[in-house]
């Protein structure tokens, strides 16, 4: 919620002389006492339009450190946090063990026998757990430190590589992964939700810049071990669905 007592009116006051003074960090002072409205009325468009004339992005944006728990004393498994709050699409197994997957020594392990109602032979979708479990693990790591949160969170994959060692069979995914401080999406939602005499398209143009100006990445590299699953769920999916095709094709004939 905004702030406005004394302390921050106070606060809002010295850093508007100092950007009168050319103070480039009053300057950015001063438009995050807009964004969040600590001092002043929340504005949105005015935080944009200063950030703008410093003509620079947030210092803190070149680069976000996500949380290695596989680093922190006391953390769980991997597999036992995301059981402890991961939410499956319909009746996908979680058959998955081993560790955070940040380096090819420890990678998660996917393995059908650990998991208690799949039944052999019944279809399994290697790809869409995989999915899964890199987004868990992504959350994880953006939203365990309360003071650097991450929202809207994107990632893409860079790479993706099957790696065969011998028995092993290795997926190494490179990942690219970006969001918004959290304390910033927060202020743009308040904004968007109040009325505003402005035209739709300058507070548009406001939230999208204020949006990348503050955006944070970093990447990161997830190894997972799939030497447990059978053959025939390790197609690729492109070619999953090349296959799915030529069977309904042949079905219509």
């Amino acid at each position: 919620m905004p702030i406005n007592n004394r302390e921050a009116l106070i606060y809002f006051r010295k850093v508007t002389k100092g950007r009168e003074d050319g103070d480039a960090n009053a300057s950015r002072a001063l438009a995050f006492c807009y964004l969040s409205g600590h001092g002043v009325e929340q504005s949105v468009e005015r935080a944009a339009a200063i950030l703008g004339m410093i003509g620079e992005s947030d210092p803190m944006a070149k680069g976000f450190v996500p949380q290695r728990h596989d680093q922190t004393p006391g953390a769980p498994s991997f597999a036992d946090a995301v059981r402890a709050d991961f939410r499956m699409a319909g009746d996908t197994p979680l058959p998955i063990a081993g560790g955070w997957g940040y380096d090819r020594a420890h990678p998660i392990v996917f393995d059908l026998a650990l998991d208690a109602g799949y039944e052999e032979g019944r279809p399994f979708d290697l790809h869409l757990l995989e999915r899964l479990v890199v987004e868990n693990r992504i959350f994880l790591e953006c939203v365990m430190r309360a003071a650097d949160r991450l929202s809207a969170i994107e990632w893409r994959a860079l790479d993706r590589e099957v790696v065969k060692e011998g028995d092993t069979t290795l997926i190494h995914i490179s990942l690219k992964v970006h969001g918004c401080p959290e304390w910033v999406w927060l202020a743009l939602g308040r904004d968007w939700k109040m009325p505003h005499r402005r035209t739709p398209r300058s507070k548009a143009d406001a939230h999208d810049f204020i949006h990348k100006w503050f955006l944070r990445s970093y990447t990161a590299d997830c190894w997972i071990d799939i030497s447990k699953i059978p053959e025939q769920f390790r197609e690729p999916p492109e070619d999953q669905r090349r296959a799915k095709n030529a069977a309904k094709g042949k079905r219509r004939r």
